[in-house]
């Protein structure tokens, strides 16, 4: 299971191409949003869109269950489908 006392990392392809603030809000989302509402795996994948201008973080962890992330103000707002 993923646990935020644990060391995490992102991948180097991940630091390469996205700037530090998107990677702080994926910590910041998975932290403030994501542990505690279900049981994560120890491998986290995010999908980015440019949702006209602003970006949006996708979480899938399964097929039939995706949870949205609107990053405003430096703050993420939560969809759950």
């Amino acid at each position: 299971m993923f646990e935020s006392n644990h060391a995490r990392y992102a991948s180097y392809g991940t630091v390469a191409a996205l700037p530090g603030e998107m990677i702080d809000a994926v910590w910041q989302i998975i932290d403030d949003d994501l542990q505690g509402l279900f049981p994560l795996a120890n491998l986290l994948t995010f999908k980015l869109h440019n949702n006209q201008g602003q970006t949006t973080f996708e979480y899938v962890q399964t097929d039939d269950f995706t949870v949205l992330f609107l990053c405003l103000n430096g703050r993420a707002s939560t969809k759950t489908f």
